[in-house]
């Protein structure tokens, strides 16, 4: 008898698990966040101009800056949420990526790319 509940509770545990990871992941899907809704006024262009500033507040607001596997542990049981262990120093998202310029030495046309990170969030500034 023992041996029964201790299978159904692991299997229990394994659905709950797998359940939340599917309600996680249909939840990223969904179309229409809110930096989308920012951009497309941005695209409109009305009265009021979004800058880079507010779309940056808005994704650390909804933690939109953090990596996906770091999102669902906070959101699933609220962990890290801090500097844990000493692990203050991992980086665990990119709140502004960095950018570097490359020039075309025969055309002279300059272009900007995206490479690394210029501002990242650690476990300590969560």
């Amino acid at each position: 008898m023992t041996t029964f509940l201790v299978r159904r509770l692991l299997q229990m545990a394994v659905v709950v698990v797998l359940a939340s990871m599917v309600a996680y992941a249909l939840l990223n899907l969904a179309p229409g966040g809110p930096i989308d809704q920012l951009l497309a006024e941005r695209q409109n262009s009305g009265a009021r101009r979004i800058d880079q500033d507010d779309i940056d507040r808005v994704m650390q607001r909804f933690e939109l800056d953090l990596y996906l596997p770091v999102r669902f542990s906070r959101w699933l049981i609220g962990f890290p949420s801090g500097p844990v262990l000493g692990l203050g120093d991992v980086q665990v998202g990119c709140l502004e990526p960095g950018r570097v310029r490359l020039t075309n030495t025969q055309t002279g046309e300059v272009t900007e790319i995206e490479e690394g990170c210029a501002r990242p969030v650690t476990l300590a500034s969560l």
